[in-house]
């Protein structure tokens, strides 16, 4: 807690949300958004795509989930920081996306929107990743274990109340220094750094654990080869296109980075190593074959014959 106040104040002054720096007083009017980049209309297509995407890429994992219904193989620990790294992402992101909001009220819904598509992206992915942990505490099979899911149990309305009470301080900072306040804008930098450092943290278990178990488990590949390259997009498109600040897309980097590695882990024992094992099975009984014979003709031999 002591560093987190002292991570905060120090960040007060050193972040600033977009065009505070030419309005540092938070005072707009409509000659004052220059700010907000114009996007054309492939770009905004290419955001659309990749936001539908994005949610789309979630539905296998349900899908797996609700079919087979059996979590084993999801790391616990892994969904309650991704719950956490998903609600400051959004708090982030509604301080950050402060001022594109706001100016949607003087230049117009359709000139300010194209902008807001990677906020959208953040709220909408936020809504379809959280309901994750509530499917695993219910289709988990032992429910007696206690580091897999009393825990969990325990730690989880935890988890949602310390979220209601990041996503409280959005509105409020708002409302007590303003967009474009000092505060304002060290929160901000505070969330995106903690986003991020969930995200190095919430993939290493389930890493670890497929490592382990060398095997897939409740985990969805196929949710995986479109999450993966989708973040990446999702990274560069927030960086280059909609120009969003380095502590909103930080997070979504990192993400992309590990789930490409649990991705290529995936691929290697659920496509490769088979391969080569149904290989090796198949050279194993053509030198039993082959010996065979030879071994059921010295076996039918008598002595003298051996001697002859």
């Amino acid at each position: 807690m002591i560093f987190l106040f002292l991570l905060i104040t120090t960040s007060f002054g050193f972040f600033k949300v977009p065009g505070c720096e030419e309005n540092p007083d938070g005072e707009f009017s409509e000659s004052d958004f220059d700010f907000v980049p114009e996007l054309s209309t492939v770009s905004f297509i290419i955001g659309l795509v990749i936001m539908i995407g994005t949610i789309l890429s979630v539905i296998p994992q349900y899908v797996k989930l609700i079919r087979t219904r059996n979590s084993s193989g999801l790391s616990p620990f892994y969904l309650l920081i991704q719950f956490i790294n998903q609600v400051t992402t959004v708090a982030n992101a509604c301080i950050t996306n402060a001022t594109y909001i706001h100016s949607c009220v003087y230049i117009g819904f359709s000139q300010c929107f194209p902008v807001l598509v990677s906020w959208t992206q953040i709220i909408l992915l936020a809504m379809v990743y959280l309901p994750q942990i509530f499917f695993y505490l219910l289709f988990y099979p032992n429910k007696k274990e206690f580091a897999l899911f009393k825990l969990p149990l325990i730690c989880t309305p935890i988890i949602i109340i310390i979220s209601i009470l990041c996503l409280g301080t959005v509105p409020l900072l708002e409302l007590t220094d303003g967009e474009c306040g000092n505060i304002t804008g060290g929160f901000a930098f505070v969330y995106g750094i903690i986003a991020a450092v969930c995200v190095i943290i919430q993939w290493s278990p389930q890493i670890y654990m497929t490592f382990r178990r060398k095997a897939a488990g409740a985990l969805s590949m196929l949710m995986l080869s479109i999450t993966g390259p989708g973040m990446t997009i999702l990274t560069l498109y927030m960086i280059f296109i909609t120009k969003q600040p380095f502590s909103t897309w930080l997070s979504n980097a990192a993400s992309a980075v590990q789930q490409l590695i649990l991705l290529s882990l995936l691929v290697y024992y659920e496509l490769i190593l088979p391969r080569f094992k149904h290989k090796d099975q198949e050279k194993t009984p053509l030198v039993e074959n082959e010996q065979q014979p030879i071994n059921d003709y010295k076996n039918n031999q008598s002595p003298n014959d051996l001697i002859e």
